[in-house]
């Protein structure tokens, strides 16, 4: 996981001009792209296939679409994201069908193209990993990073937690409840009773499905 440090870090270094050959994201582009990816928990290949007519701007809200399970979601987005957002979109007018993220040639940015970019930047800042593993910095681990820093504010605001985790999972667009365990075991304290308490059986079954979980849902 990143520390607010590093992302932070991440985020500044984005939007510097780069000497490296063939970088093909402008910085200002690639810097908008990570307030997304953190703001929001989303994946890269949802926010790289983002277009204009996803982004409602007087609704402040993000329409999502999630390839690998063929589904869609809309999010809402916090006044810091949003406004962001709307300047790099008044900025750049396209047609309502085109990419939000588009390369330095006008072209949808692939995510490979990112993943080497999101590499040589970490190796600019320079970022390494302070958790033990040899693996390197992954980009999908500031989904990761979004899901346990909302865990953890909850925790030290002392949220109800049995309450808040089913709205992340539909946030984030998870299946089940299930995905939360990884990300509860990740914060400074370990809350898998709380987990237990909403999805008891560990039977993989979308949280909708609990109604236990829908009867804490419909109470906030």
């Amino acid at each position: 996981m990143y520390t607010h440090t590093e992302i932070a870090s991440i985020y500044t270094h984005a939007a510097q001009p780069t000497r490296r050959a063939g970088s093909k994201i402008a910085p200002n582009t690639l810097q908008m792209i990570f307030l997304v990816l953190y703001g929001t928990g989303a994946t890269s290949a949802e926010v790289l296939a983002l277009r204009y007519k996803d982004v409602d701007l007087r609704k402040k809200l993000l329409c999502l679409y999630n390839s690998q399970y063929k589904r869609s979601r809309s999010i809402p987005l916090n006044d810091q994201v949003m406004a962001a957002l709307n300047c790099f979109i008044k900025r750049c007018p396209k047609e309502v069908d085109a990419h939000v993220f588009v390369d330095v040639k006008g072209a949808p940015i692939r995510q490979s193209t990112l993943r080497l970019r999101f590499k040589a930047l970490c190796e600019t800042i320079p970022l390494v990993r302070s958790d033990g593993y040899d693996s390197a910095l992954r980009l999908t681990d500031i989904r990761h990073t979004f899901a346990v820093h909302r865990i953890a504010g909850w925790i030290q605001d002392d949220a109800d937690l049995n309450s808040m985790l089913p709205l992340l999972s539909a946030y984030m667009g998870s299946l089940n409840l299930l995905s939360s365990e990884y990300y509860l075991r990740l914060t400074p304290s370990r809350y898998k009773k709380y987990l237990d308490v909403l999805c008891p059986n560990k039977g993989g079954t979308h949280w909708k499905d609990e109604h236990d979980v829908m009867s804490f849902v419909r109470t906030i």
